[in-house]
């Protein structure tokens, strides 16, 4: 048994045979139906090597498209999660901050946080800065990639390279 089969067989049963086929061709590229429009799944076939990476963004962003792009041509496994249409948690941006710090996460540039009453941008605090990414998710800046316990704001090809290319 290969390692794409035996990948197969630990996904849940209860999704459903067409969206995730028992075979498949080298590098098999499937919107997955069970897992919503904006997930997409890519099997890197390497044996027992499956790299998961989920990115955090917004599919009309031209950086997120670019990262998006490059994973793409890298042959990486992706989950590509839409902070506008699937929303974004606490414990997400807990965890995120641990990693990269909150202020590194919070948006300074964007449309939206001029937009913020200039009261609320004067006295920022991580409190009110996760409620006003939960509220507003431009606020994030954008893509976010994690990878177990590595996290990585904003799109840079060598940064992605080093953090997705080390065992």
């Amino acid at each position: 048994m290969d390692g794409f089969t035996a990948f197969l067989q630990k996904l849940p049963r209860n999704r459903g045979a067409a969206c995730h086929p028992a075979s498949g061709t080298q590098r098999e590229q499937r919107r997955c139906a069970c897992a919503g429009a904006s997930r997409r799944i890519f099997f890197n076939r390497e044996p027992g090597k499956p790299t998961l990476v989920t990115i955090y963004g917004i599919a009309s962003c031209s950086t997120c498209r670019e990262a998006r792009k490059w994973l793409d041509t890298q042959e990486f496994e992706y989950d590509f999660h839409d902070l506008r249409n699937d929303g974004l948690d606490i414990q997400t941006l807990e965890r995120w901050a641990n990693s990269a710090g909150w202020e590194k996460l919070l948006n300074k540039s964007s449309l939206t946080w001029r937009k913020l009453p200039e009261v609320d941008r004067d006295n920022m605090t991580l409190n009110k800065a996760f409620a006003a990414m939960i509220e507003h998710p431009t606020l994030v800046k954008r893509p976010v990639l994690e990878r177990g316990k590595d996290v990585v704001v904003g799109f840079s090809e060598s940064v992605y390279d080093k953090v997705l290319n080390k065992r």
